[in-house]
């Protein structure tokens, strides 16, 4: 199936003008600033076109690859084939007693943050994480702590299209590594068990761990974290 023909079709998906792209060069969307074009890009802002289209895709056998916020992947100058969707879209974080339900393409920052607002602590680690909610949920995502620690459930959509609710047990959660990378899965959504705690010394916390990533990495220049030591960045391939 030829590109047109792709993009005319997720255009009746993806109704909103401006979130299907045809050609679109990928570098203006990855940390390294890196990346040739996207046949097709997607920017979903529903579960439901997010399920549509992947479905679409599997009925017509047209790869599709998933990006969050584009911080720990290095596009090939080639670009990717196919479908590519950004979750940025999904960004909506919710508050119910002592969990946060937090949808994948909001930034972990960011919910990090509302969980100091809400005098919420079991997230400082992620203060300085420049990832997505399902960038973390995908890779068990840390920085003096885990997504593990704190991660009680995540809403997900499997390879044959077919949204699941995985409790933390079926997440498989390990260094790096979980049951949504393992099986291919896209995540839509994680919900974290927290603690109130004390406002100070929360910030507190997110400052010390600010500090020592800011004195450690030179984060004024385009990166995807700590890549050869321990970190796993996923190369793109072309084709």
């Amino acid at each position: 199936m030829n590109k047109m023909t792709i993009y005319s079709d997720l255009s009746k998906i993806i109704q909103y003008s401006g979130r299907v792209k045809l050609d679109e060069p990928l570098g203006a969307y990855t940390y390294t600033r890196t990346g040739g074009k996207a046949d097709v890009l997607v920017f979903p802002n529903t579960y439901d076109e997010v399920l549509q289209t992947y479905q679409y895709a599997l009925k017509e056998k047209v790869p599709v690859t998933v990006l969050g916020n584009g911080s720990n992947v290095i596009v090939r100058d080639g670009g990717i084939r196919g479908i590519v969707i950004i979750l940025t879209e999904l960004n909506r974080v919710q508050l119910s007693g002592n969990k946060i339900t937090a949808q994948s393409g909001a930034a972990i920052i960011d919910v990090s943050r509302f969980a100091l607002k809400n005098h919420l602590t079991g997230l400082e680690f992620a203060c300085g994480i420049p990832g997505s909610v399902g960038g973390a949920l995908y890779m068990n995502a840390g920085a003096y702590g885990e997504t593990s620690d704190v991660l009680e459930s995540a809403r997900v959509i499997d390879k044959e299209g077919k949204l699941l609710h995985l409790h933390r047990d079926d997440l498989k959660l390990e260094y790096r590594n979980s049951a949504i990378a393992q099986h291919g899965y896209l995540a839509l959504e994680g919900t974290f068990a927290l603690e109130p705690g004390d406002v100070a010394k929360i910030k507190a916390k997110m400052d010390e761990l600010t500090y020592l990533r800011e004195s450690k990495q030179p984060l004024e220049y385009p990166s995807c974290g700590s890549v050869f030591l321990n970190g796993r960045p996923i190369i793109l391939p072309a084709s």
